[in-house]
């Protein structure tokens, strides 16, 4: 049989086609209005169901690598909210000519926390991708071997 013949067609959903070409199975999104983010929403429930299928797969290192990838996304804003705090007790320091030494002390310890946080989040993230991402590859190609139909 050939890759390019198709084998059957049949409506999965309002908003999708699935065709089988041979051991592929394609899965086509239907839309008949073209509204600005429409193809964007349209698209959620396959995005969720491959989401479902990744977290199935090892539910903690998802949910750990989730959290550090939180985690990376607001980091750059709070150091830079440390380091304009510091800045801002540098500058008092030196308009009054009294250095307060405890703010000093806790604007830097506040900004290496932020930084050793972040790094260590950094390293974290790399070896939770290292441990899931093979996991998510052997299974997609476990599925791509045996030809199964994925969940929608």
């Amino acid at each position: 049989m050939e890759k390019n013949q198709v084998d059957n067609t049949k409506k999965t959903s309002p908003s999708y086609t699935t065709l089988q070409l041979g051991v592929w199975r394609v899965i086509i999104v239907n839309s008949v209005i073209k509204l600005p983010g429409k193809e964007s929403l349209s698209v959620l429930p396959l995005v969720l169901a491959f989401a479902t299928e990744i977290y199935t797969l090892a539910p903690d290192l998802v949910i750990l690598y989730v959290l550090t990838k939180v985690w990376s996304g607001i980091q750059s804003s709070l150091i830079l909210r440390t380091s304009s705090h510091l800045l801002t007790v540098l500058e008092a320091a030196l308009v009054s000519g009294k250095p307060d030494g405890t703010a000093i002390v806790q604007a830097v310890l506040a900004q290496t926390l932020c930084m050793t946080v972040g790094s260590i989040t950094e390293w974290w993230r790399t070896y939770l991708a290292s441990r899931l991402q093979p996991k998510v590859k052997f299974y997609f190609e476990e599925l791509l071997l045996r030809g199964a139909n994925l969940l929608i």
